[in-house]
């Protein structure tokens, strides 16, 4: 894939993510379109967590979605012509089978905390992603 692709998770390098990234919001602000993103932050003491569910989420993904694994031990997911509330619909879709395809005994701390955060009319592709953290910190205290 020219190197868009990162081979241990099947979603998208860092830099591929995003220059993608920025252009989907640019498009979206530009078309009126709607676009959301969600952030599933795994145990950072438990890699393997984010490498399986990024792997389940790169065979579940539209066509028009596209994600990310970052260091911090979470996995970015843009959902592209999405509103607030479809977007929600499919993060826990997406993390019901996460939880219904781990192996072995059930560990609490590969669960993921899920954020959601849509795309409002003055947002940037920074605002947003600053947005999409602000509300995982909110939530987590």
């Amino acid at each position: 894939a020219d190197g868009l692709i990162e081979p241990r998770t099947n979603l998208l390098t860092r830099a591929a993510f995003e220059r993608d990234f920025a252009t989907a919001v640019y498009q979206s602000q530009s078309r009126g379109g709607g676009l959301s993103m969600a952030r599933f932050a795994f145990d950072p003491a438990h890699p393997r967590a984010q490498f399986d569910a990024a792997r389940i989420i790169s065979r579940l993904m539209r066509q028009s979605d596209f994600g990310v694994a970052q260091e911090d031990g979470s996995v970015l997911v843009v959902f592209a012509e999405t509103d607030l509330r479809n977007a929600h619909m499919i993060a826990r879709r997406l993390s019901a089978v996460m939880r219904h395809t781990g192996h072995g005994k059930r560990d609490i701390r590969s669960e993921p905390v899920i954020t959601v955060a849509t795309l409002l009319p003055n947002d940037t592709a920074k605002s947003l992603l600053a947005r999409l953290y602000d509300d995982a910190q909110r939530a987590a205290s």
